[in-house]
């Protein structure tokens, strides 16, 4: 994944997956959904949402993801989140559950598990290149429109984290492939386009 550097070391995923399971659980208990068994509740709707969103790879927010990707994952996690929740009371025979409490909950879980995602989306968004190891370093690789007008989108949409270090042209007389090489190794290039 490729969010931002500290992804890669395995910090940000975790931390998003253990905040919205504690969404998940915690929220239960501010409404009265009458819980028969909540020990059995708690393991069946974590299970439940770590498998639904590695299925639908509900985490998997890139930099170059745009708000209506966000809002496709957001809607199809909680629509089977919904279906899986109401899946509860007859798989398990919870007659005494409140429905209409089970349908609040998965509406404050939706709600601030949405909020919580977008305010993530849009501080990285905004604040990548504060953040160390927020951008990426990019060669670019050929001078022509299409790579240029890449160049100009790159510097331009500051949002996305990348940093062009340089432009080689393959055209060049002086052009070597063993010498660009050389030069991303020598700066540690994240990504040749």
């Amino acid at each position: 994944m490729v969010f931002f550097k500290y992804q890669n070391l395995g910090i940000v995923t975790p931390m998003f997956y253990l905040v919205d399971l504690m969404i998940v659980n915690l929220t239960v208990y501010f409404l009265p959904i009458n819980l028969a068994e909540p020990i059995l509740f708690h393991a069946y709707i974590t299970i439940s949402w770590i498998i639904l969103s590695t299925k639908n790879e509900f985490y998997s927010i890139y930099r170059y993801t745009k708000v209506p990707i966000v809002f496709g994952k957001i809607f199809v996690q909680f629509f089977f989140f919904f279906l899986i929740l109401y899946a509860f009371i007859g798989f398990f025979k919870q007659p005494v559950m409140s429905r209409f409490a089970l349908a609040q909950y998965a509406v404050v879980v939706l709600l601030v598990i949405t909020t919580i995602k977008m305010l993530a989306y849009i501080m990285f968004m905004e604040f990548r290149g504060d953040i160390v190891g927020g951008e990426r370093k990019v060669v670019v690789l050929g001078k022509n429109k299409k790579t240029d007008q890449l160049v100009y989108t790159f510097k331009e949409r500051v949002e996305y984290g990348y940093q062009v270090i340089k432009q080689f042209s393959t055209d060049a007389k002086d052009f070597e492939m063993h010498k660009c090489f050389q030069f991303i190794l020598k700066n540690e290039i994240h990504e040749i386009y």
